[in-house]
């Protein structure tokens, strides 16, 4: 592929876990002013048990493929890292898995990036910026969808249908008794 800026490019994927899942774990691209951009992309399969409960439920129910950290460098160097927390509800017919947090580090490295696996921050989350946040729940115990999902200071909430669990409203930053009201409105 030749892009605008450089006019020559090569994209290397590397599938270091072929026992765990299909994902691959590193995409490398190399231009011709022989910089390399890495995607590191570490898989729910690729993590210890240790790293949270969500995550644990679904390694032991055997869905290992989602990803929990994607991370890109440049030359080495940290540009941006995403990681990303699951929450599992257990109702009458299974259980669901659905992501709950999605969160960014706050840029300040210079230091080579090495990926981990132990857990899902580097260092404390403080040092991270909660992106997206949502909040699920069941339709009479059967679908698990989201009812609100925060994003960049948005709150945005949803209303289905009990029946066809279509969404009826979508209703961005109002409080909780206005969006009841609307609802029973409704």
């Amino acid at each position: 592929l030749i892009d605008e800026v450089n006019p020559y490019n090569r994209t290397v994927y590397h599938y270091d876990h072929l026992d765990k899942h299909t994902r691959p774990t590193r995409i490398v691209r190399y231009n011709s002013d022989g910089d390399s951009i890495v995607i590191h992309q570490i898989a729910l399969g690729d993590m210890m048990v240790t790293a949270g409960e969500g995550i644990d439920k679904m390694q032991e129910a055997n869905i290992v493929s989602p990803i929990v950290k994607q991370a890109m460098t440049r030359n080495g160097i940290l540009q941006e890292e995403t990681v990303t927390e699951y929450e599992t509800m257990q109702k009458k017919n299974g259980c669901f898995y659905s992501p709950k947090n999605i969160y960014s580090l706050k840029i300040n490295q210079t230091d080579a990036y090495t990926a981990t696996t132990t857990g899902l921050f580097q260092g404390s989350v403080e040092n991270y910026q909660l992106q997206k946040s949502m909040v699920n729940d069941t339709i009479q115990g059967e679908s698990y969808l989201p009812i609100e999902i925060t994003e960049e200071g948005i709150r945005t909430r949803f209303v289905f249908d009990k029946y066809y669990k279509r969404p009826l409203l979508q209703l961005k930053n109002i409080n909780d008794q206005e969006a009841w009201a609307l609802d029973c409105w409704h």
